[in-house]
């Protein structure tokens, strides 16, 4: 909800050299998580510091259950996917960070757990030649 404040802000000198285009580059910038593999989970550290661990492979149960998500709006597929896959605490505090940031490490996730799936269904194919 929106408040009003009452700080002092020189709001027509920001107006002048104002470049909304960088304002929200910036502001992206600053919401992206940094994601990379570590022992074959994607380790996420967030803008705040706080770091969450997603296995890049999971069971044919947890595939089953993740199935099961597919009709849910993007915030409950999130809820749901961190919930099962981080557990219950770790996902709680995930889905506390901003939405931005949470739903670009998912989007790298899935980036990622794609890489995975396609480097071994190629090795699997190799095999069979």
């Amino acid at each position: 909800m929106a408040e009003k404040k009452t700080e002092t802000l020189d709001f027509d000198a920001l107006l002048e050299n104002y470049d909304e285009e960088q304002a929200l580059k910036t502001l992206s910038s600053a919401l992206e998580p940094n994601v990379i593999v570590v022992e074959g989970d994607a380790v996420a550290k967030f803008p705040d510091g706080s770091i969450y661990r997603l296995p890049l492979t999971f069971s044919i149960d947890d595939a089953d259950a993740l199935k099961e998500i597919d009709g849910d709006d993007a915030v409950e597929q999130m809820r749901k996917l961190f919930s099962r896959l981080c557990g219950e605490t770790a996902s709680k505090a995930l889905m506390a960070e901003p939405f931005q940031s949470v739903s670009a490490f998912a989007n790298r996730y899935f980036e990622l757990f794609q890489k995975v799936n396609q480097a071994s269904l190629g090795e699997s194919q190799a095999s069979l030649r």
